[in-house]
């Protein structure tokens, strides 16, 4: 059995308008003959696409189905033309939504690289909570989510995932080192335990690191001073107000070569407390348009590029 582009082309039109005569109508052809070409979709498919009635037809449970469907796969075979004949002309909305702790990494690449793929799309890239970013996967208000969590709560998190009817791919651990300032007491340790960093005073930038030491039974000796920019943090860090835990990145941002303030220390710990995974994640209940398959390819890209 094989299906055309056509086919659901004509059922497609005669769901919009809920009309053999209309649809007959705008694909210029003839009613019996668009009569005729559905009724063989309908024998080959086993299933009763409408009803007809005085003012039109009234579709079944089961039409109604395949006919959203369809109209979503004409979408996507509309797409796919336009990409083998210029993706540049490709127009279409793509929103992504990043933990903040990872935002700062990954947001300029793919926004880079998402714009010289395809400059027609609007592509927006926010930074949100783990929690935000969920919840706006499930209220499908964005298409992609790259969300994290403690490598000691994966199972957990991947099993909450599934409930939540969400779909993931794992990206990776990373792991995560300490900064602290050029008059830090810490200034030329080497390493340090996860255990000894509980106890320090720390910077956060909406990471979630309080719930991370907490699931990981390191009770922080004092509260964690959380602030909304990576600059802020840098400034307080280099005024010895406190230490900042950072992914172990190329382009982290924190200790470029010009940079002689801040000091890096490694973190060891048995726990992998300070090891988090990142997963992107979308909504398993549809089908991947080819705008979000790209936009999934670019984010893995935008991850590599950062990790050693």
């Amino acid at each position: 059995m094989i299906i055309r582009l056509e086919q659901m082309r004509q059922l497609v039109e005669i769901y919009r308008f809920q009309s053999v005569t209309q649809a007959a109508q705008i694909l210029q052809t003839s009613q019996p003959s668009l009569s005729r070409s559905i009724g063989k979709l309908e024998a080959d498919l086993g299933v009763t696409f409408f009803e007809r009635t005085s003012h039109g037809v009234e579709f079944t449970d089961e039409g109604r189905l395949i006919a959203e469907q369809a109209a979503h796969i004409l979408q996507e075979a509309e797409t796919l033309e336009s990409i083998g004949r210029n993706k540049t002309q490709i127009k279409g909305t793509v929103h992504i939504s990043i933990g903040s702790a990872f935002y700062h990494y990954l947001a300029a690449d793919l926004l880079i690289a998402f714009h010289r793929s395809y400059p027609q799309v609007d592509l927006t890239v926010t930074e949100n909570s783990v929690h935000t970013a969920l919840a706006l996967l499930e209220n499908d208000k964005t298409n992609l989510g790259v969300v994290y969590a403690n490598k000691t709560k994966n199972q957990r998190f991947e099993e909450d995932l599934q409930e939540r009817e969400l779909a993931f791919i794992s990206l990776g651990e990373v792991t995560h080192d300490l900064f602290v300032g050029p008059s830090d007491r810490l200034l030329g340790q080497k390493e340090i335990s996860m255990a000894e960093v509980s106890e320090l005073q720390l910077i956060d930038c909406e990471s979630g690191w309080n719930n991370i030491f907490r699931a990981a039974g390191y009770p922080l000796l004092n509260k964690m001073i959380t602030v909304s920019e990576r600059s802020v943090q840098k400034q307080l860090v280099r005024q010895g107000i406190g230490a900042a835990l950072l992914p172990k990145w190329k382009s982290s941002g924190y200790l470029p070569q010009t940079e002689k303030t801040l000091h890096r220390i490694t973190i060891f710990d048995a726990k992998d407390a300070n090891q988090v995974k990142l997963y992107l994640v979308y909504a398993q209940n549809k089908p991947l348009s080819v705008l979000e398959r790209e936009a999934i390819r670019l984010v893995k890209a935008a991850y590599a590029k950062q990790t050693y």
